[in-house]
């Protein structure tokens, strides 16, 4: 599961700051690797939800930092809601 989380998070970024989703390091900071703003974040949040059907409160949002932080959160909510269902 994890694997096609960061794939599908990659693409996502990819398309995003208009990248090849290959070159997506999902450890960089995305501020600093992809000049990546608070509009762009926002962007990528709505994406995101979307993509895996789950809500990503404000706070959480804004505290990531890198794509890594992004599949991990993703991560977290999928299985939450797996074991909710």
């Amino acid at each position: 599961m994890q694997t096609n989380i960061e794939e599908r998070v990659r693409t996502i970024l990819a398309a995003q700051f208009c990248v090849e989703a290959g070159e997506i390091d999902l450890a960089a900071n995305l501020e600093d690797a992809y000049t990546c703003d608070s509009l762009d974040l926002l962007e990528v949040t709505i994406t995101v939800e979307d993509e895996f059907g789950i809500e990503i409160p404000d706070e959480p949002m804004w505290a990531m930092k890198t794509g890594q932080q992004i599949v991990d959160y993703v991560t977290a909510a999928v299985s939450e809601k797996a074991t909710a269902a």
